[in-house]
């Protein structure tokens, strides 16, 4: 990946979008000669710019065809990808769909690597259009292991005059929206509303069951997440783990325990196990948790935990790990057992900054897997030892997406950024958090021009930048005077992504648009905020008027 020009390639990125707006608009018309014209235009001047068209592009060409009704053009625009990504297949099979082509969207369907939630539903709604209730109810039954209002709507379009599975159908929906206001309740912190919720349920599965449990459990209120507990007719792993876990973060590990000693044996498995494992892993507890491994039905080897137990009694008892919450690496499912106990005493070490402790333990793994040897990773830049880090790194059997994640991030953090676009550069391994943290870098060391270059290359590839992303992006473009670009992007967040800029987002924008003299874009923008201004937004209004002379009000 080469560094690029700041005039010509800028320029050519700022017309892309404005190309992509052209898409849109022209697909939302429904005006097929122009989508060939604009479609035309595209392959023109990438022919004469001696680059492929971008996917991002040619993506939404695909969507445009499809909007205005001719499949055969999206199809021959999706054939001339030369690097299909999820969305080229997503988009291809929504065509189809959309369309009443209902075999030749099954046939991408079998064909694509991944597809979304939505693609399934638009696949649904084509066989709920067309009435054919059998092929909607086997697809949604065997397919879709998971659903939305979209799902449940089309399986109710499917019926058609099949009232009783309708109803049915409804009851069932029905039953989802109660569950999502319950949990909404918990999440909020109102649980005498959750409780009401949950008493004027028609009826109670699995879920809510488990939504008020978490939710009493996550509020310290134990003795009624107990009572929910003990009054569930058929409580699972999730249920019984989830109070284990309450437990252990307030401080009671015998409570943890008892919980734990209570769930049926045909319910324990590895999120039970390794759940009590934590708790007395972050709590120091490390006879309680050799005890534990030595009894799980497929014991690791612990033969170093003595040794373990006898050096961390000379650690002072303020300094053992605590009950804080550990965020740890997503671990191989095949060798869970062996590793996960081993994964949350290193990290318990080294929340607690007992790097060396740490290192012992990962010594004396048999079989440390991709977490354990990320988990060390991150510690060594964590302390700034940089070199160690990268040793750590180089001796890795294996990387995946998070590994390069976690150099990327330390390099960054450590202040070297220009070895940060060059290890982005060499990274054969690329997720959305990789190309978050690489831009993230770029742009808060002033390095505008790559940043808005790499956040582009994100676009094209189909991954989806966070909000964070977003906004260093507009904000290095309108310091590069780009304040068009600026906005496009911010309609791009919502329009292509459906992302809902939250205040902050708003805020930042408004504060650019106004520091650069678009005042009264400013102005529009506040007043199209879905909720309503804080203070931070009226001050950076109050300020840009200030600058510039205007008032507002």
């Amino acid at each position: 990946m080469s560094m690029i020009s700041p005039n010509a390639d800028l320029f050519q990125r700022s017309f892309r979008s404005s190309f992509a707006e052209s898409l849109r608009a022209c697909g939302a018309a429904g005006d097929l000669d122009r989508a060939r014209r604009l479609h035309a235009g595209i392959l023109s001047l990438s022919s004469s710019a001696d680059r492929p068209a971008s996917v991002y592009l040619l993506n939404l060409v695909v969507e445009m065809y499809g909007q205005c009704g001719s499949v055969r053009d999206a199809k021959a625009a999706f054939d001339s990808i030369r690097e299909k990504n999820q969305y080229s297949w997503n988009i291809l099979i929504a065509a189809f769909a959309a369309n009443g082509e209902i075999d030749e969207a099954l046939a991408a369907f079998e064909r694509a690597p991944s597809v979304n939630l939505v693609t399934k539903n638009s696949i649904l709604g084509a066989f709920a259009r067309s009435g054919d209730l059998e092929r909607a109810r086997r697809f949604f039954r065997e397919v879709m292991p998971f659903h939305d209002i979209v799902s449940w709507t089309a399986m109710i379009t499917a019926c058609g005059s099949a009232i009783a599975e309708a109803r049915e159908i409804f009851e069932r929906m029905d039953l989802i929206s109660w569950t999502a206001m319950v949990q909404c309740c918990c999440l909020g912190g109102d649980l005498p509303s959750a409780r009401r919720y949950f008493h004027q349920m028609p009826r109670h599965d699995a879920i809510v069951w488990n939504v008020m449990i978490e939710g009493h459990a996550q509020r310290g209120e134990l003795e009624e997440a107990k009572d929910l507990l003990d009054a569930m007719p058929h409580p699972n792993v999730i249920s019984w783990t989830s109070l284990v876990t309450a437990y252990a973060r307030s401080g009671d590990l015998d409570g943890a325990r008892m919980i734990f000693e209570r769930i049926p044996r045909h319910d324990h498995d590895e999120l039970s196990w390794n759940a009590m494992i934590a708790a007395y892993a972050q709590s120091g507890n490390v006879a309680e948790a050799e005890e534990l491994i030595q009894s799980m039905p497929q014991p690791i080897d612990a033969e170093n935990l003595e040794e373990l137990e006898e050096r961390m009694r000379h650690l002072d008892q303020d300094d053992r790990p605590g009950h804080e919450d550990l965020e740890e690496p997503g671990v191989s499912a095949g060798r869970i057992k062996a590793a996960a106990p081993w994964n949350k005493m290193i990290a318990a070490l080294v929340k607690k900054n007992h790097l060396e402790e740490a290192r012992w333990v990962f010594d004396r793994m048999l079989e440390p897997d991709i977490a354990s040897w990320t988990l060390l990773l991150s510690a060594y830049f964590q302390r700034g030892h940089l070199q160690e880090a990268q040793s750590i790194f180089d001796a890795m059997p294996a990387r995946d997406a998070r590994a390069w994640t976690v150099l990327l991030r330390g390099y960054a953090q450590l202040g070297h950024v220009h070895h940060t676009w060059r290890l982005f550069a060499t990274c054969p391994s690329l997720d959305a958090v990789t190309w978050n943290v690489a831009i993230g870098a770029l742009a808060s060391s002033g390095l505008l021009v790559e940043a808005v270059e790499l956040f582009y290359g994100m676009l094209c590839v189909g991954e989806n930048p966070s909000e964070a992303t977003y906004a260093a992006a507009i904000s290095a473009c309108v310091h590069l005077g780009l304040v068009e670009e600026s906005q496009r992007q911010f309609r791009s967040m919502v329009l292509d992504l459906g992302r809902a800029p939250n205040v902050k987002l708003y805020s930042s924008m408004a504060d650019l648009l106004g520091r650069a003299g678009e005042v009264a874009a400013s102005k529009e923008l506040v007043e199209s905020m879905p909720f309503a201004s804080d203070a931070v937004v009226e001050g950076a209004m109050l300020g840009a008027c200030k600058i510039h002379g205007d008032h507002y009000g």
